[in-house]
């Protein structure tokens, strides 16, 4: 182990290690955290802490960086090192004010379970949801009230951030649900996440919803230093926990975010190279409901 580690430092010296560093605030100048960055290239990404600063690994002012963050307006732009980012806010959570009942009824959509089959976020601050149809016959059940999701981390007190997104008619995830940061303190080992919902009162939409984590690049995160890739340039930068845990599906309706844009699952599979051991695979989460 020390050999390799002896070796990979031998190597660092041809690695790049430049840097944009800069801070995002929002109308009123007020630091914002867990913002995510990415390099529109796909190369890197960074998290904002809480005075709001971030650095992204091998970026130039000649790149472009994508910001966003849950109820707020997603900017792309060239940024110069040290620059002060504005976000403008669009949207807040607002809270349903029915009044539940006391007796409780539940439907459990999904029949997610741990497997040895992950997705690793690598770098970048991916955001990967999982689609649950509006199925269930009973509509007085109509809340959410907890998301399992199954995750595997090698890293004490890892988090992810929960995402809820509302469906857009045409199958693709559209507005929040869930404005408020919902940082999730991850289990470690491979193991299931139960998040409770049930007081931001989020009803399922008709159209279905779209539920799933995004990472979060922040120093407590990180597993190691590896070698990354800009163009052919070798790179040095950190890989981030935990590993979502994934389940073999005949058929995937998950999405992934990048660099601003909704990608279908299906298209990072290539159909040609499926088999056992790379089969199509989607995020193991279940959403459960109550009236």
């Amino acid at each position: 182990m020390m050999k390799r580690f002896i070796i990979f430092l031998l190597f660092l010296p041809n690695l790049i290690f430049s840097q944009i560093n800069g801070v995002v605030v929002d109308d009123n100048n007020k630091p914002l955290e867990f913002v995510n960055i990415w390099n529109k290239d796909f190369s890197a990404g960074a998290t904002t802490n809480q005075e709001g600063k971030f650095f992204v690994e091998k970026a130039t002012d000649k790149d472009t960086l994508v910001i966003s963050l849950a109820g707020f307006e997603t900017r792309e732009l060239q940024v110069k090192d040290d620059q002060i980012i504005k976000l403008k806010s669009i949207k807040k959570q607002i809270i349903d004010s029915s009044v539940l009942p006391e007796k409780k009824r539940s439907h459990t959509i999904g029949k997610a379970i741990r497997q040895n089959l992950f997705f690793s976020p690598a770098n970048l601050p991916w955001i990967y949801v999982k689609y649950f149809k509006n199925e269930n016959p009973d509509k007085s059940i109509r809340f959410i009230n907890k998301v399992e999701v199954f995750v595997r981390s090698n890293v004490a007190n890892a988090t992810f951030k929960l995402r809820v997104f509302k469906s857009n008619s045409d199958g693709t995830p559209g507005d929040d649900l869930l404005i408020e940061p919902i940082i999730v303190q991850a289990v470690r080992d491979n193991r299931k996440n139960t998040i409770n919902l049930l007081d931001y009162k989020i009803q399922i939409p008709e159209e279905g919803v779209f539920v799933g984590i995004e990472w979060l690049l922040t120093e407590n995160n990180r597993i190691k230093l590896t070698a990354f890739y800009k163009g052919d340039e070798a790179i040095a930068d950190y890989r981030y926990a935990p590993d979502l845990v994934c389940n073999k599906v005949e058929e995937s309706n998950a999405y992934r975010y990048m660099a601003g844009e909704w990608k279908r699952n299906d298209t990072f599979i290539k159909k040609s190279e499926l088999d056992e051991a790379k089969p199509i695979i989607e995020p193991a989460i279940n959403l459960i409901l109550t009236n």
